[in-house]
C-alpha cells in the first residue's frame, strides 16, 4: 500500500472504533446515541429524541473527501470489517439529515393565500413564480418549483373545470372588488398565475405532440425533446387548466390590465408600471404560446407577441427591486399531495437575476426560430440548423420542439413544402446534377420498359430514402447535445448502408442517361452517392468534434481524436474537389431560350461559389485538426499533460479500440487499424521511450512544433477569408451565426498560435520542464479547445 492507501485504511479503522465504543456504550447505560433503538435492528428512529442526552459528533468529511482526492482512478480502499448491515445502521428516521421523508411542521402550514398583501409582495410573489417557471424549463420537476406554492395549489385543487372556479376561495364568482387588496389578490395575482398555469400546459402539450410527430416521421423509434434530460414533464395528476380555453385566459388578463388601468392614479407610479408589466409579459408570452404551429404555416405567426413580451420582460427586470420576498409562499409541504412514488424532493431556488436573463435567452431565440419560415433552399437550411443548435447555452427545450415543429410539420417542410422537394433542392444547390437524372418529364412516361421511366423509379425511391435520413437529421439536432451524439453514432451505419445503395442507383442511372466519364480514367459523376458521402464525412466530423464540445475525452487523447478530425476533414475536401471537377465542366442542355439560358448559368456559378466556400472549410479544418493534433502529441510526450494511469483493464489499445467505435463499422472511408495507427497520437505512455537519444526526441518535439506552427498560419488565412464572405448561398438565415462560429474559430488559431510560440520559447531557454498547461475550452471554440502554456516562477 502507498501511503495514501494507508492513509484511507487507517481512517476507516478510526471510523470502525468509533462506531463500536458508541455501540458499547449505548448498550451499557441506555443513554447513548443508539438507546432509541428498537427491537435490534436496522433503522433506528431519532436519536434525539428519549431522554434528551445529544450525541457528541465529530465532522470528518473534509478529511476523507481530501484523502479520497489522492487515489488513483479504479484505485479501491476497503475494510471488510465495516459492512452494509453498518452502513444502514446508521440511517436515522426522524433526523432532517439522514430522512429524505421528513417534513417538520413549521410556519408554512399556517400560511394564509386570503390574507390581505401589499403591493410589494405581490410584485415579489409574482416574481418568485417567474423564478420557477424558468427554473422548470431549465429541467427541474414541477414538484419543486411551481408546485411548491401555496397559491397555485389553492388555484388548482380541486380540479377547476370553468374560469369561475379557478380561484383562492373567495370572489370567484363576480363577486365585486370592494378594496385595492382585494384587487392585488383576487384580480391581478389570480388572472397571472391562471396564464401561468396555461403556459406551462402550452409548453407541455407542445412538446408532447412534438415527439409524436418525430416518432412517426423518424427512421427509427426516437424523441426530440427527452423525458428526464431536458424537461420533466411530469404533472403528478394535477390538472393544468385543460378544460379552460386560452382565450378565456387571455381575456382575464385583459380585463385585469384594464382595470389596473382604470385605478392607476390610485397608487404609485413606479408600483403601477411594475404590476402592469408583470401582467402585459403574461398575457403576450401566452398569447405566442398557445399559437398552433398550423397558424404559423398560414402567416399568422406571432411576432408581434414575442417582441411585445421581450419588452416586458425588460421592465420586469428593471422593477425587480421594488418587490419584497414572500418566502413562506413556497413549501415542500405540498409534495404531500402530489401523486408521487418518490420521497419529497427540496425546492429549487432559481435567482431571479439568472431568471430573467435564461428567459432573456428564450424569447431571443424563439424570434429567431422563426426565421426558419423564410426557407430559401437546402443548404440555407441545414446551416440555419446546425448553428442554432450549437449556440451555448443550448436553447431550451420548448425552443427547440419549435424549430422543430415549424421546420417539419405533419410530414413536410413548413407544413406546405415536401420534404423531398428540401432534399431535391439540396441535391441541386451542392451536386449540380445534369438536368436529365432530375427531369420532372419522366413522371409522365407511364411505358415500364422506357428508359424515362426506369430512371423516375429510380430516383423516386432514392429521394424517399433520402428524404427519411434527412429528417431525422434535423430531429437528431434538436435533441441536447449528448443525445445528439450518441444519435449520430447510429446515424453514420445507415448513412453508409444508404451510400452503398446510391452507388448502385448511380451505376444504373449512368447507363439509362448514356452519361461518359470526364476522361478514360476516371469514373463517373456519380451524383447520388456524392451528396450522401458527403452528408456522411459531416456527421462523421460531428461525432469527434461533439467529444470535445461534451469533454469526452481526456487530455491525453487529445491529439489521437485531432487525427481523426482532420482524416475525415481531408476526406471531405477531396471528395468536394471531385465534385467541383464534374460540375465545372457541366454544360447546358440544348434547346433552352435566352432566359432559361441565364437562369442555368446563374445556378452554375452559385454551385460552384457554394463548393468553393465548402472547400475553403473543409480545408481550414483540416488544418487547424492538423495542427491540434501536433500541439497536443507534444505536450503529451513532454508529460506536460497527464498520462493515463498504468492498471492491468486498460492499455493503449484497448482505449483505441474504445474510441474508434463508432467509425469501425463505417466502410468508406475506412480507419486505420490499431498497429497502423500514428503512434505518436494513440501511443502516449511508450512512444517517447521509443527514441534512441534525447536528441532525437528533441528534433522531433521541434518538428511538430513547426508543424503545427505553419497549419496554424494557413487556417488563419482560410479563416479570415471566410469571414470576409457575403451574400453565399446557404447563409442567408444564419450568416451572423456563421460568422461569429469562424470568429470563434479564429481565436483558436491565435491560441494555438501563442501556445506554440510559448513552447518553442521554452525549448530555446531549456525550461519545458518547468511549463504548466492549462486546457481552456470556455474561451475558444468548443471543438477545439487550447492548451494554454505558462512558465513557473
Amino acid at each position: 500500500m502507498n501511503d495514501t492507501t494507508n492513509g484511507l485504511y487507517n481512517l476507516l479503522l478510526w471510523l470502525w472504533s468509533t462506531w463500536s465504543n458508541l455501540l458499547r456504550l449505548g448498550s451499557q447505560n441506555g443513554t447513548g446515541l443508539f438507546s432509541n433503538w428498537g427491537g435490534g435492528g436496522g433503522v433506528r428512529r431519532g436519536s434525539n429524541g428519549g431522554n434528551g442526552v445529544q450525541p457528541k459528533v465529530k465532522d470528518i468529511t473534509e478529511r476523507f473527501l481530501e484523502a479520497a482526492r489522492e487515489l488513483k482512478t479504479g484505485e479501491l480502499v476497503q475494510d471488510p470489517n465495516f459492512t452494509l448491515l453498518e452502513a444502514v445502521g446508521a440511517l436515522e428516521i426522524m433526523d432532517p439529515k439522514m430522512d429524505s421523508g421528513l417534513m417538520e411542521q413549521d410556519a408554512f402550514e399556517n400560511y394564509d393565500v386570503l390574507a390581505p398583501r401589499l403591493p410589494e409582495e405581490i410584485i415579489g410573489i409574482l416574481d418568485q413564480l417567474l423564478s420557477h417557471e424558468v427554473a422548470w424549463h431549465t429541467g427541474s420537476a414541477l414538484s419543486q418549483t411551481l408546485f411548491t406554492s401555496l397559491y397555485l395549489d389553492r388555484l388548482l385543487s380541486p380540479a377547476p373545470s370553468s374560469l369561475a372556479e379557478a380561484g383562492f376561495g373567495k370572489l370567484m364568482h363576480g363577486q365585486q372588488i370592494r378594496t385595492f387588496e382585494e384587487g392585488l389578490l383576487h384580480k391581478i395575482l389570480r388572472s397571472y398565475c391562471i396564464g401561468l398555469v396555461k403556459c406551462v400546459h402550452h409548453v407541455n402539450l407542445q412538446i408532447q405532440l412534438e415527439n409524436l410527430r418525430t416518432m412517426k416521421d423518424a427512421q427509427h423509434s426516437s424523441h426530440c425533446i427527452y423525458e428526464e434530460e431536458d424537461i420533466v414533464l411530469q404533472t403528478y395528476n394535477v390538472a393544468l387548466l385543460e378544460r379552460i380555453p386560452s382565450s378565456e385566459a387571455l381575456s382575464l388578463l385583459t380585463e385585469t390590465i384594464e382595470w389596473l388601468k382604470h385605478i392607476k392614479t390610485e397608487i404609485e407610479p413606479q408600483i403601477y408600471e411594475a404590476l402592469f408589466a408583470r401582467l402585459k409579459f403574461r398575457r403576450n408570452f401566452l398569447a405566442a404560446l398557445a399559437t398552433p404551429l398550423d397558424n404559423y404555416a398560414d402567416d399568422k405567426v406571432p411576432t408581434a407577441a414575442w417582441t411585445d413580451a421581450q419588452d416586458a420582460l425588460q421592465v420586469i427586470k428593471e422593477t425587480h427591486k421594488l418587490g419584497k420576498e414572500v418566502p413562506e409562499a413556497c413549501t415542500i409541504v405540498v409534495q404531500r399531495k402530489l401523486a408521487s412514488t418518490v420521497p419529497p424532493r427540496p425546492m429549487v431556488e432559481y435567482a431571479f437575476e439568472e431568471a430573467v436573463a435564461t428567459l432573456e435567452r428564450m424569447l431571443k431565440r424563439n424570434l429567431e426560430a422563426l426565421k426558419v419560415l423564410e426557407y430559401r433552399g437546402g443548404a440555407d437550411l441545414y446551416n440555419y440548423f446546425i448553428h442554432f443548435m450549437a449556440q451555448n447555452p443550448q436553447p431550451l427545450p420548448y425552443t427547440r420542439s419549435l424549430l422543430r415543429g415549424l421546420a417539419f410539420n405533419k410530414g413536410q417542410f413548413l407544413g406546405k413544402v415536401p420534404v423531398k422537394d428540401v432534399v431535391l433542392s439540396d441535391i441541386n444547390e451542392l451536386i449540380f446534377p445534369r438536368e436529365i437524372v432530375f427531369d420532372p418529364k419522366h413522371k409522365e412516361v407511364e411505358m415500364p420498359a422506357h428508359p424515362s421511366f426506369k430512371i423516375n423509379q429510380v430516383t423516386e425511391w432514392y429521394l424517399l430514402r433520402a428524404s427519411s435520413l434527412y429528417c431525422q437529421l434535423f430531429t437528431d439536432q434538436a435533441m441536447n447535445r449528448s443525445r445528439f451524439r450518441r444519435n449520430l453514432c447510429h446515424s453514420i451505419i445507415e448513412w453508409d448502408n444508404f451510400q452503398v445503395e446510391a452507388e448502385e442507383c448511380d451505376a444504373n442511372l449512368a447507363d439509362l442517361t448514356n452519361e461518359t466519364p470526364l476522361s478514360k480514367d476516371q469514373s463517373y459523376s456519380y451524383v447520388l452517392s456524392s451528396w450522401v458521402y458527403l452528408y456522411k464525412l459531416r456527421l462523421l466530423e460531428w461525432v469527434v468534434f461533439l467529444g470535445f464540445e461534451l469533454e469526452i475525452y481526456q487530455p491525453y487523447e487529445y491529439s489521437g481524436m485531432f487525427w481523426l478530425a482532420q482524416f475525415y476533414a481531408r476526406a471531405r475536401l477531396s471528395h468536394l474537389v471531385r465534385i467541383s471537377e464534374f460540375s465545372k465542366v457541366r454544360t447546358p442542355p440544348s434547346g433552352l431560350s435566352r432566359e432559361e439560358a441565364q437562369d442555368w448559368q446563374k445556378r452554375k456559378l452559385l454551385n460552384i461559389a457554394l463548393l468553393n466556400y465548402h472547400m475553403l472549410d473543409a480545408r481550414a479544418i483540416e488544418a487547424l485538426s492538423s495542427a491540434s493534433m501536433s500541439l497536443y502529441s507534444v505536450l503529451t510526450h513532454l508529460r506536460l499533460i497527464p498520462l493515463p494511469y498504468a492498471n492491468s483493464y486498460a492499455s493503449d489499445e484497448l482505449r483505441y479500440e474504445l474510441r474508434m467505435k463508432p467509425f469501425q463499422q463505417v466502410v468508406s472511408p475506412q480507419i486505420e487499424p490499431f498497429p497502423r495507427a500514428p503512434e505518436e497520437c494513440f501511443r502516449p505512455g511508450t512512444f517517447r521511450d521509443e527514441f534512441a537519444c534525447e536528441e532525437d526526441f528533441t528534433e522531433w518535439v521541434e518538428q511538430k512544433l513547426e508543424e503545427a506552427k505553419v497549419a496554424v498560419s494557413y487556417c488563419r488565412l482560410d479563416y479570415n477569408e471566410l469571414c470576409k464572405m457575403e451574400g453565399m448561398v446557404g447563409m442567408g438565415l444564419a450568416g451572423d451565426e456563421i460568422k461569429a462560429n469562424y470568429k470563434l474559430l479564429l481565436r483558436s488559431c491565435v491560441g494555438m498560435s501563442l501556445a506554440v510560440m510559448a513552447l518553442q520559447m521554452a525549448m530555446k531557454k531549456g525550461e519545458v520542464a518547468k511549463c504548466e498547461v492549462r486546457i481552456d475550452a470556455e474561451k475558444y471554440h468548443p471543438f477545439f479547445p487550447v492548451p494554454v502554456v505558462s512558465t513557473k516562477k
